[in-house]
């Protein structure tokens, strides 16, 4: 009868998980549980940044075209109201009359209370048949200022 006993006590602790045992499956799923995590955050944070450099790539195309119309309105205009240098255009003029109010890098990320675009008359040409600008918008992503850039010429024989 003492022999079975210890038998018995022998298999129910074979069959049984030991304390150890159960802490060091508890960690590895844990573990596996952070990296998934972090694989997560990973892909969200790489979403958002495509999500913002789509918008602010949009925002600078929409200048373009604004500049692109104006030029198509009247050339003369459109060279005589730019002159080389950096202007802020988070919001669009109603005519390039009024551009020259916006000369300056912007202060604040006014654009959907996020983004900052600016413009930069790169040159015109000295007969003013050509103009290249580069458009910047800028938006800040966890930290750091990222920047999205569309660059063109107009010429007047367009």
């Amino acid at each position: 009868m003492a022999q079975k006993k210890i038998r018995n006590t022998y298999a129910s602790h074979q069959s049984a998980f030991s304390l150890i045992e159960v802490l060091i499956f508890t960690a590895l799923i844990a573990i596996v549980l952070i990296g998934m995590s972090y694989v997560t955050l990973l892909s969200v944070r790489g979403a958002r940044f495509s999500e913002d450099k789509t918008k602010a790539l949009r925002y600078g195309q929409q200048l373009q075209e604004w500049l692109r119309g104006q030029k198509e309105l009247q050339w003369n205009t459109f060279v005589s109201s730019l002159s080389e240098q950096t202007y802020c255009v988070n919001t669009l003029p109603s005519s390039m009359s009024d551009f020259s109010a916006l000369e300056g890098v912007c202060a604040t990320h006014a654009l959907a209370s996020k983004y900052k675009r600016e413009l930069t008359i790169d040159t015109i040409a000295a007969d003013g048949s050509q103009v290249s600008f580069t458009i910047t918008v800028f938006w800040n992503d966890g930290g750091s200022v990222q920047r999205a850039t569309v660059s063109s010429a107009f010429s007047v024989l367009e």
